[in-house]
């Protein structure tokens, strides 16, 4: 099989078929790592650290935070699992005709709501409007799941504005709201946040070091890990290929696909930097290798699930669209320079499409002409 075919075949079985609705009515899911079958019930909390749910027999137990569950609210035409759906093919805008007029009748989904709307309105490049709605949830809703992904979702918004000095605020007030609850493994995930604060400033040393004590502690879990790729990220900004892959080869043998999708876009990035650096010396090989092998695999087999941060998935894209730009100007054959000219093309809209509100849009479009 040629190279070009096995991209078209990998690209059309990475088309995933829409979920069906859900309703309020019906159960809810949580799947978890490990476990051959999802917990199901009507979910009755969602907290900081757990997601409380009644089974059908009417017992009740609760899913630890820390064991990364997944949550489908239930099956058949929940608005909720509607609105989810629609935001995880980038269509914000009809999500939030879905959310807007939702009158929740349980408190428990007040918070889920307003998040849900804030992605939206941050999808469609609405920012300000999006900030108001995660403010609004972290003053009500302080001990609520909703609440981290909130401060996570306004440490994004900040980025995308430039705000840093806010975003590293808002980062330094979810480690508050951890300690309040004594939750370590929460502290870890905000720690790494700000990483990320720093690190979207270039102020690389400053980042690896929050990254480095997140992945230096005990029982960090998979922030743990992620801390390890931040530091590989960093690495892979300098072609040092060889210390990101021992950082990210024990991550790919695991299961996460929010790791995977970290690793493999780090790995992505460290393999691209060094081939253009080598470009007169067999480098190409090294740039065919982050498109197909790492960040198409990000795109096609890890994109993180829809309620986790997609910063990896977008930065895969990016990654995959100067790959594919740098390949077409090496490739001798015009068969092989259109392939990859047009793929250029059909990611730089996805991005768009998907990411409508990227910071690396001016960039891509650069790329495209």
């Amino acid at each position: 099989m040629t190279i070009l075919k096995f991209i078209q075949r990998s690209l059309v079985l990475g088309v995933v078929a829409a979920c069906p609705a859900v309703s309020f009515a019906q159960q809810d899911k949580i799947f978890t790592p490990g476990q051959d079958k999802p917990t199901q019930g009507t979910i009755e909390d969602e907290s900081l650290t757990e997601i409380a749910i009644k089974t059908g027999g009417g017992a009740k137990t609760s899913v630890q935070l820390s064991q990364n569950p997944r949550v489908e609210y239930g099956s058949g035409n929940s608005p909720f699992a509607k609105a989810i759906e629609n935001m995880s093919k980038g269509d914000f805008p009809a999500a939030q005709a879905i959310l807007e007029p939702l009158k929740p009748e349980r408190e428990i989904f007040v918070p889920r709501r307003l998040y849900l709307l804030g992605r939206c309105l941050e999808g469609m490049g609405k920012f300000k409007d999006a900030e108001d709605k995660y403010n609004e949830l972290v003053s009500k809703y302080d001990k609520n799941y909703y609440t981290k992904l909130s401060i996570r979702s306004l440490v994004d918004v900040q980025i995308k504005n430039k705000n840093f000095a806010a975003a590293v605020a808002t980062a330094d007030k979810g480690g508050q709201i951890a300690q309040n609850v004594k939750n370590n493994g929460l502290a870890l995930e905000f720690r790494f946040i700000k990483g990320t604060v720093l690190e979207a400033q270039d102020k690389l040393t400053e980042a690896e070091s929050e990254y480095r004590a997140v992945a230096g502690a005990p029982d960090g879990g998979r922030y743990a890990k992620l801390g390890e790729c931040g530091i590989a990220r960093i690495a892979a900004k300098s072609g040092d290929a060889e210390k990101v892959k021992a950082i990210v080869d024990p991550i790919i043998k695991g299961k996460d696909e929010v790791l995977l999708a970290a690793a493999y876009a780090a790995m992505g990035e460290a393999l691209l930097n060094r081939g253009v650096k080598e470009i007169q010396t067999g480098g190409a090989e090294k740039i065919r290798e982050a498109a197909i092998e790492n960040f198409l695999r990000v795109i096609v087999q890890f994109p993180p699930p829809s309620n986790e941060s997609q910063d990896d998935l977008e930065r895969a894209y990016f990654g995959y669209i100067r790959a594919c730009k740098r390949i077409s100007e090496v490739e001798k054959k015009k068969e092989d320079v259109d392939f990859w000219k047009a793929q250029v093309a059909v990611h730089a809209r996805d991005l768009k499409e998907r990411f409508p509100s990227s910071r690396y849009i001016k960039l891509v479009e650069e790329l495209s002409r």
